[in-house]
């Protein structure tokens, strides 16, 4: 691996956890200039690193308004939690008879570390690393990549959910 897929992987990982965890808040601007100094970086994977949140439906991009993060409404939310289900349900089919002594591992070592953290953030993410350790020996990829963007997704309605109040 290179200097510039390092950086490049850098920025994504942290812009999407300032996504994920509300630094950066639901239809904040996203200025490339800004996000270059930022990680002392030029430009170019900079602009490759919000393509790839892009793909991942994190931010949106508006011609001449440029990059923005993602504002979700709760029946995209909705819709999302019906096809976590249903992909779920395939992978742990496919996935649980291959399980090895090492996922077995895997999955107790991150119930422990999920034991010791009290911060939302902190829990989350390892609820994260659970769920793909639980899923991945299934070998379906494009449904791992779905569940992960799902689970994204996730964090944003727990978030959303802890800063709004809803009137009933």
């Amino acid at each position: 691996m290179n200097k510039n897929s390092n950086t490049l992987d850098k920025i994504v990982s942290v812009l999407r956890h300032e996504i994920l965890f509300g630094k950066l808040k639901d239809g904040e601007n996203l200025v490339e200039k800004e996000i270059a100094l930022k990680f002392n970086s030029s430009r170019v994977p900079i602009r490759e690193a919000l393509r790839i949140l892009d793909g991942e439906g994190l931010i949106t991009y508006k011609r001449f308004s440029g990059y923005k993060v993602k504002e979700i409404n709760i029946e995209e939310l909705m819709e999302i939690s019906v096809v976590q289900k249903l992909i779920e349900k395939e992978l742990l089919i496919r996935a649980i008879p291959r399980y090895s002594a090492m996922t077995y591992y895997a999955i107790d070592h991150l119930m422990n570390q999920l034991k010791k953290k009290t911060q939302f953030e902190d829990r989350y993410l390892i609820l994260i690393k659970i769920s793909e350790t639980l899923m991945e020996p299934a070998n379906w990829n494009y449904s791992l990549d779905i569940i992960r963007k799902i689970l994204h997704r996730n964090i944003i309605l727990c978030r959303t959910l802890s800063t709004h109040k809803f009137q009933g």
